[in-house]
C-alpha cells in the first residue's frame, strides 16, 4: 500500500490521508493525478518520501509499495518570488505530516 497525503490548505492542519493500492510501474504523477485534477503543474507540489519532486520528474519516478506521496497546493502571487515562498511553506506543511 502507498500512503497518499493530500494537504488541502498549507496554512491549516486539514489533510486527507489515504492508503491506496500499489501498482507496479505506476509513476508518481499517476498516483498524484486524481488529487491535482484542474490544477496546472506550478499550482501544486508533490513530495515523495519527504523530498520535493520537480515537476519534470513526476513521470520518471516510480514509487515503491510502502512509499509516501504528499500533494500540497502552492499559494502564490504573480511573481516567481511568491512561488519560492509558497514552495517553502508547502515543504513545511508536508514535513509536519
Amino acid at each position: 500500500m502507498i500512503t497518499l497525503i493530500t494537504v488541502k490548505n498549507p496554512f491549516k492542519t486539514d489533510r486527507e490521508i489515504k492508503q491506496i493500492s500499489y501498482i507496479p510501474g505506476q509513476t508518481l504523477l499517476g498516483y498524484a493525478a486524481p488529487e491535482t485534477m484542474g490544477f496546472e503543474e506550478e499550482e501544486f507540489v508533490v513530495t515523495h518520501n519527504g523530498e520535493i519532486v520537480e515537476p519534470e520528474k513526476y513521470n520518471q519516478i516510480t514509487p515503491g509499495p510502502e512509499d509516501y506521496i504528499a500533494v500540497c497546493p502552492v499559494i502564490s502571487g504573480g511573481d516567481d518570488v511568491g512561488k519560492d515562498i509558497a514552495r517553502a511553506v508547502a515543504l513545511i506543511a508536508v514535513t509536519i505530516v
